[in-house]
């Protein structure tokens, strides 16, 4: 569920080290989304998906494809799947590393940032690195 992460990245530009590119001027929605996440509330993901799902409608096709991901998800939680499997979808987007109340982050987010480790060894391993070296 690639969800989480790409709409705080529409309403929150930033690069993956965290550097804020632009604002947006969506600065009430990038709060709410940016509040369940942190606390990984699964009761109130559903309302926010539906509340961005409508900001995202009237934005450019650019970022038409967050409101379509929105719709996709809202669906599937409200009449495609069971409610246990709902709530296990809901509950599996976020992940919290740190073991600490509120610290938790899109679980996509953090596959990001894994990619991102390992790119950094492979490059470390140096420019004559093959496959089956890393094998």
């Amino acid at each position: 569920m690639g969800t989480l992460s790409n709409l705080k990245a529409a309403l929150h530009r930033t690069n993956v080290n965290g550097q804020v590119k632009s604002t947006g001027g969506y600065e009430p929605h990038k709060d709410v989304a940016a509040l369940v996440t942190r606390a990984g509330d699964v009761t109130r993901l559903p309302a926010v998906l539906k509340r961005l799902a409508h900001t995202f409608i009237g934005l450019t096709s650019f970022k038409s494809k967050y409101a379509i991901e929105c719709i996709n998800l809202i669906t599937k939680l409200m009449w495609v799947l069971t409610e246990k499997e709902g709530t296990k979808v809901m509950i599996r987007a976020f992940i919290n590393t740190s073991a600490k109340q509120g610290h938790n982050k899109p679980a996509d987010m953090q596959q990001e940032n894994n990619i991102k480790t390992v790119k950094t060894v492979v490059k470390g391993l140096g420019a004559g690195t093959t496959e089956t070296a890393l094998l």
